[in-house]
């Protein structure tokens, strides 16, 4: 008998790649999966490529949680997949309370991790006592006292999609960052091969895939043009974080190469905007959490290795009503 999963993909923005990536049939599995995507806009281009969608409150609000758990009753979700920063201490501090009311599983590692990974001052220093290489990170008093070597790199210690994100040249750079950016932080500039790895670590803390993806280009943060390539120095690396911090489902990672040098800058406990990549090379993180919700074997997902992926926008009419039926332009 064909089993029916429900998936509800949280704040799904432009995420049409996500949505469909998990509404393919699970190959090898006799599932028929349902998405249902939400986010705080009507108008989130996501929403209308998915099997139903839902307005939520913004993760902010008070009444929050109770909307979600009023949709995940409505829906009968079966896993829920939050995909932004500012979600998810939300939705991991509710997540037993989640699960136990709706009986969905919740896709997040747990809180303490999760705080560690949303404070990059944490993230940084949590990763120097393991032993892992990350850009010195300038004291207040150092950087107050502009005892900062330029080029240096600044950014908002909770900051999410690189904004607030910037090389800082000089010291008149330094100063503008420092009244616009509120809680900055400013680091060493790393120069070298940029990678984001896309990893799925499962609940029993076996790391099922790490498929590093070099960025060729990207567009306000997000990787536009990528290839899969798997550096050795940047997986064992990478081996080295997940044995440190316990992170579960998926976890995107970015990291500097400096001559075989790995320098580790960010940890998102989320999908990435650019993890479609790595699902369509095999590493298929979509396919791992409906084995999971269905209490099946989970073996490695391993990527093709090589493979070069260029991400581009289409046009969808929606209509002024935005009723969940459009028309996509070919």
């Amino acid at each position: 008998m064909t089993t029916t999963v429900n998936v509800l993909i949280l704040s799904a923005g432009r995420r049409v790649e996500l949505v469909r990536a998990f509404q393919r049939a699970p190959q090898g599995l006799d599932v028929t999966p349902r998405v249902v995507a939400a986010d705080a806009s009507a108008l989130a281009p996501a929403l209308y490529f998915a099997d139903a969608h839902e307005v939520l409150p913004r993760c902010t609000d008070d009444n929050y949680v109770q909307a979600l758990l009023d949709l995940c009753t409505r829906h009968a979700i079966d896993l829920v997949i939050p995909t932004i920063d500012t979600e998810l201490a939300v939705m991991a501090a509710n997540r037993e309370l989640i699960e136990e009311t709706t009986g969905a599983l919740v896709a997040i590692s747990d809180l303490s991790s999760i705080a560690v990974c949303r404070d990059k001052v944490k993230t940084h220093t949590y990763l120097r006592s393991k032993g892992l290489v990350t850009p010195h990170l300038y004291t207040e008093d150092e950087v107050t006292g502009m005892r900062v070597k330029f080029p240096a790199f600044a950014k908002p210690r909770g900051g999410s999609s690189s904004v607030g994100a910037q090389r800082i040249d000089n010291a008149v750079d330094l100063e503008a960052a420092r009244r616009t950016t509120p809680d900055l932080m400013v680091q060493s500039y790393a120069s070298g091969d940029e990678y984001t790895v896309d990893c799925f670590v499962a609940p029993d803390g076996r790391t099922l895939s790490i498929t590093p993806r070099l960025r060729i280009a990207t567009r306000s943060g997000e990787i536009s043009k990528g290839r899969i390539d798997h550096a050795p120095e940047v997986v064992e690396a990478t081996e080295r974080l997940l044995a440190a911090l316990p992170l579960r489902y998926h976890v995107t990672v970015q990291c500097i190469v400096d001559n075989g040098a790995v320098s580790f800058i960010e940890i998102n406990p989320r999908f990435g905007g650019g993890a479609p990549m790595s699902i369509h090379a095999g590493a298929d993180s979509c396919l791992n959490l409906y084995r999971i919700r269905l209490g099946l074997p989970t073996p490695p997902t391993p990527a093709k290795d090589g493979a070069t992926f260029l991400r581009f926008d289409r046009t969808l009419q929606v209509g002024t009503s935005a009723e969940p039926q459009g028309v996509l332009f070919e």
